[in-house]
């Protein structure tokens, strides 16, 4: 049963723990941060984890795993994220192997990505930040508590108009006719483009997309378009009028450059696909890089008056 607050870390794998730490991470008597992180595959790492962080910040805030493994009807985190939507008013959950900061009081949260050791040490050299006058104790230490909330508390402040940012979201286009698809088509095989278009799309048995495409398309805008297929009458259309190679179906995506040297059957192209390796937060990061790469190519080829003109709109 989940105990907080607590120096230990916590286990959360049935609804009713979940909600109770929903009910502590809304609570405007806590006083201690709490780092909430979710298992995305291997529930074992991430106990492993989350066991490391709690013995390096010396029990100086409340950390909890959310374990998928416990199967429960909903699953942990989504029955936690539930239960910040209903009483939370607008308080961000956690979700696909990421971890999330909420400070005391609640405030706005710091979300950390854990996909690879360089995320997981940006979250501990986060939590382990000191003021200049504390890192007189040594760095082999653990930091004061009082040392960790001057952290959460700063870090409330230099982010804020980050998130300001995040709420002026550009959502994807969605094509879900024959005559959309036929448009997509068309703009992707026109001479005049001159922007990356980014193309998802995503089977009828799929809750959601392979990634985040409101996000890949605010981080791009201005910059590439962001579509997703999502009907298999758009799916089917659209395959008819390009070449094999760039077709996109089922759950999967591709970044098209912004000439048409990619529509030939032998052409080869890169394929985004799902799995249980590459969460969906780091396969939209990748997807996210590769356009912009394709911009930053563009650019250089405009500087150096090899390449098209790369700062049209692409509508």
């Amino acid at each position: 049963m989940l105990a907080l607050p607590s120096s230990r870390p916590q286990r959360v794998t049935d609804g009713e723990d979940a909600r109770r730490l929903a009910r502590y991470v809304l609570s405007g008597a806590r006083t201690r941060p709490v780092l909430v992180v979710t298992a995305r595959g291997n529930a074992h790492d991430a106990w492993n984890d989350v066991a490391a962080i709690a013995t390096l910040t010396g029990g100086a805030l409340d950390v909890a795993l959310l374990d998928g493994a416990g199967r429960t009807v909903d699953g942990a985190d989504e029955t936690f994220n539930a239960a910040l939507a209903v009483d939370g008013h607008g308080t961000p959950g956690v979700y696909n192997g990421a971890a999330r900061l909420y400070p005391a009081p609640p405030a706005a949260t710091t979300l950390y990505y854990l996909d690879t050791a360089a995320h997981r040490g940006r979250l501990i050299a986060d939590l382990l930040r000191r003021d200049d006058d504390a890192a007189a104790t040594g760095p082999s230490a653990a930091p004061s508590e009082d040392a960790v909330r001057r952290f959460v508390d700063r870090s409330d402040e230099t982010r804020s108009y980050d998130l300001e940012e995040l709420r002026r979201r550009h959502p994807a286009h969605v094509i879900r006719t024959k005559a959309e698809a036929r448009g997509l088509a068309e703009l992707l095989l026109s001479p005049e483009r001159r922007k990356p278009v980014v193309v998802v799309s995503r089977s009828a048995g799929s809750r959601r997309a392979c990634v985040d495409v409101d996000l890949i398309s605010t981080m791009l805008h201005g910059l590439a378009a962001t579509v997703m297929l999502d009907s298999n009458e758009a799916i089917s259309e659209f395959k008819r009028h390009v070449a094999q190679p760039a077709w996109v179906f089922g759950d999967a995506g591709r970044v098209f450059p912004a000439d048409a040297s990619w529509n030939d059957p032998k052409a080869r192209m890169r394929l985004f696909l799902p799995n249980e390796h590459v969460s969906r937060m780091l396969l939209t990061n990748i997807m996210i890089k590769d356009a912009l790469l394709l911009v930053a190519d563009g650019l250089r080829g405009e500087v150096s008056g090899t390449g098209a003109r790369r700062t049209d709109h692409t509508e």
